[in-house]
């Protein structure tokens, strides 16, 4: 199955933290494409955590954003634009 990254990483400010929040596009043999989300965070010694999956409803989408104000995320799956609270990514920001 063959993996890449969707787009250049974008970064936000989430949590009094850097984020990067990413969409990962599969390939799977029969030709059907996937999109799964991941989540990293920059530590205090400017390194980054190893990418988290998202799980749940924000487990698979593409073009993953947070608004300037880091209070929402937004991205699109099935066709449809969702919104969450940032707040979303809290479990994800601990593993």
């Amino acid at each position: 199955m063959a993996t890449w990254p969707s787009e250049h990483p974008r970064l936000y400010l989430v949590f009094a933290q850097v984020i990067q929040v990413q969409a990962v596009y599969k390939i799977t043999e029969d030709g059907e494409i996937l999109s799964f989300m991941f989540m990293t965070v920059r530590q205090a010694d400017g390194t980054w955590t190893e990418p988290v999956e998202l799980q749940g409803d924000l487990r698979m989408g593409i073009c993953p954003m947070i608004t300037p104000d880091g209070q929402y995320l937004f991205f699109s799956s099935g066709g449809n634009l969702y919104w969450v609270n940032a707040e979303a990514l809290e479990p994800f920001r601990q593993q």
